[in-house]
């Protein structure tokens, strides 16, 4: 789960679970994206 800081100072978690295969996008930094794949291995050891 991502959380993110709003308006009023406190953190809020965004609503959709990400799963291995996603790649997360930054609300502050538009340009930044993480292939989750990238750090979650297919298999774990």
């Amino acid at each position: 789960m991502v959380y993110t800081l709003n308006e009023v100072g406190k953190y809020k978690g965004m609503l959709k679970p990400y799963i291995r295969t996603d790649t997360v996008k930054s609300i502050t930094l538009p340009e930044l994206e993480i292939n989750l794949e990238e750090i979650f291995p297919e298999q774990l050891y």
